[in-house]
């Protein structure tokens, strides 16, 4: 396939190609395919009621495919209803809507998912994806090293990046609690494909024929395709936390807006956006956190400092510069106490960046 044919961008050219690939494999069983072992992941769930499904996918092993006659299709139906289809990833996993409906189920709430629709899962959140008569959708599934890898040499704390503070958040130390999610919902675009679409084309087209520098392309294309996610332009999005409980509901909402300011709010600032007391706040803060509002504040700065010096190439005073340490020397006390290490130590032992 040349570039060139895919310029208005047509699906089917993508589906034929997939269908036809020679080490394309059969359906074995009728359980869904999940995932390979791949840094990245693409994979296409065609749902059609009255004629079967398709499941496409495609890893560095390969592409796979899965066909379901629409006797098939009721039999899973009917031994898995959605309340037995609860499940959740060691991967990150974006869930974008070409054609159709999805309700998607998240703990316990219910978002119905439409033509350009996306949401972004990270891998403590319980879900399940239930199709109405006809469906259309695309996977992608992310792992660790694959978002470590986006945010390498990225900015990533630019008004509006929501996608990159939500890895971030899940990135940090001691976030294995988190449960949350990202819900973007189209609006209206002219053209044929909304731009989140040639990026997914482009993606899917990368990983068929598997070209030098492909990898690079791909990230190249993720990270364009998360950017038009971010668009006010082409989305109203919303990031939400799950909790369990008004308890572990305000914990959450604390460490949102401390860390979406990567730990530069002062206590004022913070009552001022969650409605509540400054001074029942920080008594919240040392009684569930177990350190008083600056030494979490502290805390959080350094976490994120620690973040750059593993992903990026910044030098340190950029670095205090942008988590607002204006005296270097205090940061550097701090951080060693912190993590046994001085900056630049901790940085040739734990650098990602390449």
């Amino acid at each position: 396939m040349q570039r060139q044919e895919m310029s208005e961008y047509d699906y089917s050219a993508i589906l034929t190609e997939l269908t036809d690939t020679p080490d394309a494999v059969p359906a074995k069983s009728l359980r869904r395919y999940r995932r390979w072992i791949s840094s990245l992941t693409v994979s296409m769930w065609t749902v059609d009621l009255g004629s079967g499904a398709m499941y496409l996918m495609a890893d560095w092993d390969g592409m796979h495919q899965w066909k379901y006659s629409s006797e098939e299709l009721c039999q899973i139906l009917n031994n898995y209803p959605v309340e037995r289809q609860y499940h959740y990833h060691d991967y990150y996993e974006l869930l974008y809507v070409m054609d159709g409906e999805v309700n998607e189920w998240i703990e316990d709430e219910c978002l119905c998912l439409r033509r350009g629709d996306a949401i972004l899962l990270d891998k403590n959140v319980r879900h399940a994806e239930q199709y109405q008569q006809f469906a259309s959708c695309v996977f992608l599934s992310l792992d660790t090293n694959c978002v470590q890898n986006l945010l390498a040499n990225e900015p990533p704390f630019s008004d509006g990046q929501m996608v990159m503070q939500f890895f971030l958040n899940h990135l940090a130390p001691n976030s294995d609690f988190l449960k949350a999610y990202c819900h973007f919902t189209a609006l209206p675009t002219m053209g044929q494909l909304p731009p989140v679409e040639q990026e997914i084309n482009s993606l899917m087209e990368e990983m068929l024929h598997k070209k030098t520098g492909f990898w690079l392309l791909m990230q190249g294309h993720l990270r364009r395709l998360l950017g038009l996610l971010e668009s006010p332009e082409l989305y109203r999005s919303a990031l939400v936390y799950k909790g369990n409980d008004n308890k572990s509901e305000l914990a959450s909402a604390i460490r949102l807006q401390v860390d979406a300011r990567q730990g530069v709010i002062t206590k004022q600032e913070l009552a001022e956006q969650l409605n509540y007391n400054a001074a029942y706040l920080c008594r919240f803060i040392k009684q569930n956190f177990g350190k008083t509002f600056t030494e979490y504040c502290l805390l959080v700065r350094l976490n994120y400092a620690a973040q750059m010096l593993r992903s990026t190439h910044w030098s340190v005073t950029t670095i205090c510069d942008k988590l607002g340490f204006t005296n270097r020397t205090y940061f550097y006390k701090a951080f060693e106490k912190e993590y046994r290490l001085t900056p630049s130590n901790y940085r040739n032992r734990y650098s990602t960046a390449k």
